[in-house]
């Protein structure tokens, strides 16, 4: 139906609606999300879900750091919950930081072959060559050729 030719009842009406199918939307916004990042490959919804993860742990941060409105953490909403004692938040917030720590174990420089190539803390070596342009991924171990 064309806005103009409604009348104020029936626009009053979509108003209530739109409202309605809003506030649903909004309660279950956390299942809607999940089921929107479980259309995208694994690899790009293990990002943005480490992504929101970090973005959660910054507000957490700004929170206890005094730059949000309230001076002190007096509590912290996790998965639904409020936890307000000191030993609960701690509890949430060694949680999240050590899933911060280990997210990256994943990613291509902490799995093979380029772990083995530049390390856990690095390989000067090695990232001087990359920085020069002329690196070239050895795999491991060497395949030596065969003379038949």
């Amino acid at each position: 139906m064309n806005l103009k030719e409604m009348s104020l009842v029936d626009m009053e009406d979509q108003l209530r609606m739109a409202r309605s199918a809003y506030r649903k939307a909004k309660k279950d916004h956390a299942a809607l999300r999940e089921a929107f990042w479980d259309t995208f490959n694994p690899k790009v919804r293990d990002w943005l879900k480490r992504h929101e993860q970090a973005q959660n742990l910054g507000r957490v941060a700004q929170a206890i750091n005094g730059k949000l409105d309230s001076l002190q953490v007096k509590v912290v909403e996790h998965e639904g919950s409020l936890c307000d004692t000191k030993e609960q938040i701690e509890e949430v917030l060694l949680a999240v930081n050590k899933a911060k720590v280990h997210s990256s174990e994943d990613t291509d420089f902490l799995t093979s072959p380029l772990v083995e190539e530049f390390g856990y803390q690095g390989n000067e070596q090695t990232e001087n060559i990359v920085l020069q342009g002329s690196y070239v991924l050895l795999l491991w171990p060497l395949a030596t050729p065969s003379c038949s």
